[in-house]
This record gives C-alpha cells, structure tokens and sequence, in this order.
C-alpha cells in the first residue's frame, strides 16, 4: 500500500511542480528566488538516498546536485530550488513530503 500510495504521490506532485514552473515562467516578472539547501537525511541506505535525490530531481524546479556528511556522519544532501524564500520550510518540506513517505515504503515506518 505505501509502495502505491508514494508513487501516485511522486506523479501527482510532478505535475503540480510543473503546473507551478510554468505559471511562474509565464508571468510578466517572474519572481524566482533561487537557492541552494542543506537537507539533512534521517535515511540512510544508499538506496533510500537514490530514490529521494532522484524523485526531488524529477520534481520540476528542484535538483539534487551534492550528497556529503556532516562531522557526525550524517548525510547531508544539497537540493538547488528556483524558489527558496525560507530554507527551514524547504528542508522540512523534503522531509515530510518525500523523506517521511519514502521511510513508509522502506521501512514500514518514519525514522
């Protein structure tokens, strides 16, 4: 069940993001205000990572251009946006909307 339920999720936000890009690539002054965030990953396969910077890649208006770790061993992944107005509500967007839900399908639970 959570296998579907994150795929259709993935597809549904893929066209949502691409319905976005291409109301703010229309308008007279588009306002983008690009940035590049730190996501720290509380998943930590190499699998699970994949899955994640390839579904934030395919995601139009964000991609996943760097993996590394912090001093505690903690993976940290570098998602570049066309809309960053607050980092802190990027990071926990990719948490909750696409880590947490890939956690559900790996794992059977968050964390």
């Amino acid at each position: 069940w959570w296998l579907l339920s994150f795929i259709g999720f993935v597809l549904w936000e893929i066209v949502v993001s691409n319905a976005k890009l291409a109301w703010w690539i229309l308008q007279p002054r588009p306002r983008f205000s690009p940035g590049i965030v730190a996501v720290p990953l509380s998943i930590d396969t190499d699998l699970e990572i994949i899955i994640l910077a390839t579904v934030i890649t395919l995601t139009p208006g964000t991609v996943s251009i760097d993996l590394s770790q912090n001093d505690n061993g903690q993976n940290i992944l570098y998602v570049h946006s066309f809309v960053v107005r607050d980092p802190e509500q990027f990071r926990a967007e990719i948490r909750e909307m696409f880590e947490r839900r890939l956690s559900l399908v790996t794992r059977g639970g968050w964390g």
